[in-house]
């Protein structure tokens, strides 16, 4: 989202635009939607842990860098915007072979194992957060842009999502994100939840992809008479930014650009990072939103139902800290990211152009 956040306002300012991604359709489909030219390269994980795939990967990423080295001397960039992850290291590696300037961007406190390698190649490197917060001792100056968010993100219509579920306007919304792919865990506890939260609150959970088939079994959990008030999704799509309009409070993990997208809304929010996230990246970033009290951080280990109902309804039921949370939410986001980034991606072409005159 916001390689496609910078790739639409680089368009604006007249760029041509090649988005080069993996092989999964879903990829293909969200970027083609967006109006993008579209190619697909494999490439393999890059992985801290064993697995029986360990031993094949490096094949998959010498094979994703052929592939790169094709599509840049046939398309001839003026400058690679790279997003991080282990799909855009092949391209960053054919772009340096091939003398195309690149500018990185990283969105976590802790950068990827993929971006650490990259960087030593990069001409910029742009981070969402203030460099001196960033857990990256870095060849060259970090630039403090904010994380590239879809520009309707605070554009959400709150009357509308309400009345398309069918919710009270007089009871508090509590808006449930465990990622797109969802949260086994998150889920696990906001159904143990439902008895005690649905007397005073309405639920809009989006369980993820993956537990599709579990959302009539999380729901069986509420009393019949108010199951009415629990409303579960595979996902939220279009409705997203109408449900962030409406909550609230937000229930979430600590991905970069979900608590990015919380802070753009100004929604008070209680995180729960993912424990196995990649050098601790999730922790790293809900802790920076806790310092600055725009979110309540509840650790996954040894969080029960209980814990997450109790912390659930203190907030509800003090709304002038909700406030003070939102606001404080508020004053962390970039709302002019990708016009930053942006920016820094076409000085990058304009200099590598400049050297190679």
């Amino acid at each position: 989202m916001p390689a496609l956040a910078v790739s639409a306002e680089l368009r604006r300012r007249g760029a041509e635009i090649l988005f080069v991604g993996g092989t999964a359709p879903a990829e293909r489909r969200r970027v083609e939607a967006s109006g993008f030219a579209f190619r697909a390269i494999h490439a393999g994980k890059l992985r801290r842990y064993f697995s029986l795939r360990t031993a094949v990967e490096p094949f998959r990423v010498l094979q994703g860098y052929r592939q790169s080295l094709r599509i840049i001397k046939r398309f001839k960039p003026d400058v690679l915007f790279a997003k991080g992850g282990f799909v855009a290291l092949p391209v960053a590696r054919a772009a340096k072979r091939l003398g195309v300037p690149m500018v990185l961007h990283e969105s976590d406190v802790v950068p990827g194992l993929a971006n650490r390698i990259a960087e030593k190649w990069a001409d910029a490197v742009a981070v969402s957060f203030p460099p001196e917060r960033m857990v990256w001792t870095a060849d060259r100056p970090l630039v403090h842009t904010g994380n590239p968010l879809r520009s309707k993100v605070g554009k959400g219509n709150a009357a509308r999502f309400r009345k398309n579920l069918a919710l009270r306007a007089h009871r508090p919304i509590v808006l449930v994100m465990g990622g797109s792919q969802g949260s086994r865990r998150i889920n696990q506890l906001v159904s143990q939840a439902l008895p005690d939260l649905l007397p005073e609150c309405q639920v809009v959970h989006q369980v993820g992809e993956r537990w599709e088939g579990h959302i009539p079994r999380y729901g069986d959990t509420a009393p019949p008479k108010l199951r009415g008030r629990y409303h579960a999704r595979v996902s939220l799509d279009a409705e997203l930014f109408g449900a962030y309009a409406a909550a609230d409070l937000i229930v979430s993990r600590a991905g970069a650009g979900g608590i990015a997208e919380i802070a753009a809304v100004g929604k008070p929010s209680i995180l729960i990072p993912l424990p196995s996230a990649a050098g601790g990246h999730q922790a790293a970033n809900a802790a920076l939103l806790a310092e600055h009290k725009a979110a309540l951080v509840l650790p996954e280990a040894g969080l029960d139902s209980d814990t997450l109902t109790r912390a659930i309804l203190k907030l509800l039921h003090d709304p002038r800290r909700r406030s003070r949370m939102g606001r404080a939410a508020r004053k962390l986001s970039r709302p002019d990211a990708a016009a930053a980034v942006a920016k820094l991606v076409i000085e990058t072409a304009k200099e590598g152009r400049g050297a190679r005159k």
